[in-house]
């Protein structure tokens, strides 16, 4: 068995309620060119994530999607990870709703391919010290963050990738750091290109993970200088199979029955790029991980905070209908589950 082990795979989202046009769009030039390549070359792994919206949107329009991700998915050559249905910013949503939000998506995968998901995608890497509970809570074991957005100072260099430990209230999760191809690198390059250089770089490399958007795949195509998107994944994929007694592709899913309990880490609110860059107030801290970043930036423009005051009202509103008796069934029913 290869020493060296790669996780590769994308992140797919859409707002809810835009144009079917976008979304046939963005499937025609992202999520049909990777999965069919993919579907290629059954010894190449990968780790996707579909919002609710996609998914439904696929399952609506392109059913045929839906069974070639059936297939993959029972010769275990993809995982696909779980999350939030309409992909909201966990940061500024109440904990019920995230739960809520988790439940419904992983209710969405259980049925359609009739398996529940054991790790999580973060829209947006917006994280926030509580969502350990959170995942574990929903049946998640692992998720993912940047490589810059974790501290790496005192590690040797073979252990730059490998998942770290964190907790909240004594629930247990692991984060694996990965490299976002559209996030970290000034340049979009390939994977087989980010792999090579990681390697090369680390020798003593044991794993190296890279995710990226799906929506960014046409920059990486016009880049290439190749015919189509369906060219530049066959390229990809046919690099990873010559390759193959180099690098050995897996899923996070498989990654994990081999990982062993190591030293905690607790992490500080962080954010994706996209959104630490909207911040007009500048940041002192040369991290992006600071305060809740994302309800800065919130709060800074008049129309996202009297929506976000209006979510929170609805929030109230909602605990005040389900009464007296609800709320104080809910302390109840938490310590019933810790308990013996």
């Amino acid at each position: 068995m290869q020493d060296k082990k790669v996780i590769i795979g994308t992140y797919n989202s859409m707002p809810h309620g835009i144009s079917s046009r976008i979304f046939e769009w963005t499937y025609q030039s992202s999520w049909r060119p990777f999965l069919s390549g993919l579907y290629k070359f059954p010894a190449i792994h990968a780790v996707l994530y579909y919002s609710g919206t996609v998914l439904q949107w696929i399952e609506e329009n392109h059913p045929e999607f839906m069974l070639l991700l059936e297939e993959m998915l029972g010769k275990k050559q993809i995982e696909l990870l779980g999350g939030p249905y309409f992909d909201p910013l966990y940061s500024v949503i109440q904990p019920g709703d995230r739960l809520g939000q988790i439940e419904m998506l992983t209710t969405y995968l259980r049925k359609s391919f009739g398996k529940r998901p054991s790790g999580t995608w973060i829209p947006e890497y917006s994280w926030d010290s509580s969502l350990p509970s959170v995942f574990r809570n929903s049946g998640f074991s692992y998720s993912f963050l940047p490589l810059r957005l974790l501290d790496m100072d005192n590690l040797a260099p073979e252990q730059l990738f490998k998942p770290r430990l964190t907790e909240d209230q004594h629930k247990l999760i692991h984060i694996f750091p990965v490299i976002d191809i559209e996030e970290d690198l000034q340049t979009i390059a390939s994977f087989e290109d980010i792999i090579q250089n990681q390697f090369s770089s680390h020798p003593d490399l044991g794993l190296v993970s890279v995710m990226l958007r799906g929506s960014a795949i046409p920059r990486m195509w016009e880049q290439s200088g190749l015919a189509s998107p369906d060219v530049l994944f066959e390229k990809t994929f046919a690099w990873f199979q010559k390759n193959c007694l180099s690098y050995e592709t897996t899923t996070a899913q498989a990654y994990m029955k081999q990982v062993k309990s190591g030293s905690l880490v607790y992490l500080s609110s962080c954010a994706s790029a996209r959104i630490i860059d909207n911040i007009k107030v500048p940041i002192r801290q040369s991290s992006y991980c600071n305060t809740n970043p994302v309800r800065r930036i919130i709060m800074q423009n008049p129309y996202s905070k009297r929506l976000f005051d209006k979510m929170y009202y609805m929030h109230a509103l909602m605990n005040l209908l389900r009464g007296d008796k609800t709320r104080k069934n809910v302390p109840r029913s938490g310590l019933a589950r810790i308990m013996p």
